[in-house]
C-alpha cells in the first residue's frame, strides 16, 4: 500500500490508499454481482468520486447536517450482518484488509446518511412550498426535486473546494 499524496482537497490529502480503496470497492461490487472487472475505472473517475464524496461532507457543513458516530456504527452494523454469509465479500475483503475497509466504509457511511439527512430536509421543504401552492405532490414528485436540488447544491459544493495536485 503507497502512502503517495496524488492531491489535496481543501487542504486534506488524498492518497494512493484512498485511491486504492476506490479501485477495490469497484472490484468488490462487481464481484458480488458475479462479473469480472474488465476495464477498471480510470483515474480520473476515481478521483471525481472522492471529490464527490468531500463534497457531501461540505454540503452537509453548510447545511448544518452531519451524520453521528451511532448512526454510522448502525448502519455499518446492519451492512456487516447483511454481508457476513457471502464468501465473496469476506474472502475479498480480508485480501483488501478488514481495518483498512472498515475505516473507508465508515467514511463512505457517514457521507451516505448526510446525503439522505440533506435530501430528506429538501423533500420536506418541497412538501411545504408545494402544499400551499397547489396540494400534495407525490413521493415520486417529491423524490425527484429534492434530488434535482441535491444535486445542484452538489455542484455547488465541489464548486467551493479547493483541489490541487
Amino acid at each position: 500500500m503507497s502512502t503517495d499524496i496524488h492531491l489535496t482537497i481543501d487542504g486534506v490529502e488524498v492518497s494512493q490508499a484512498e485511491i486504492d480503496y476506490e479501485h477495490f470497492r469497484h472490484n468488490l461490487i462487481l464481484a458480488l454481482q458475479g462479473t469480472e472487472d474488465i476495464t477498471p475505472p480510470a483515474r480520473e473517475t476515481i478521483i471525481t468520486q472522492i471529490v464527490q464524496l468531500r463534497a457531501v461532507f461540505c454540503l452537509g457543513e453548510i447545511k448544518g447536517v452531519v451524520a453521528l458516530p451511532q448512526e454510522v456504527h448502525e448502519r455499518i452494523a446492519k451492512f456487516k450482518s447483511s454481508m457476513e454469509g457471502s464468501a465473496v465479500f469476506n474472502e475479498k475483503v480480508s485480501e483488501f484488509g478488514q481495518d483498512r475497509f472498515w475505516e473507508f466504509e465508515t467514511k463512505r457511511y457517514a457521507a451516505i446518511i448526510s446525503t439522505e439527512k440533506i435530501k430528506s430536509a429538501l423533500m420536506e421543504k418541497e412538501k411545504l412550498r408545494y402544499e400551499h401552492k397547489e396540494g400534495q405532490l407525490s413521493e415520486e414528485s417529491l423524490k425527484l426535486f429534492a434530488r434535482k436540488e441535491f444535486d445542484d447544491l452538489l455542484v455547488e459544493a465541489v464548486g467551493l473546494l479547493k483541489v490541487s495536485a
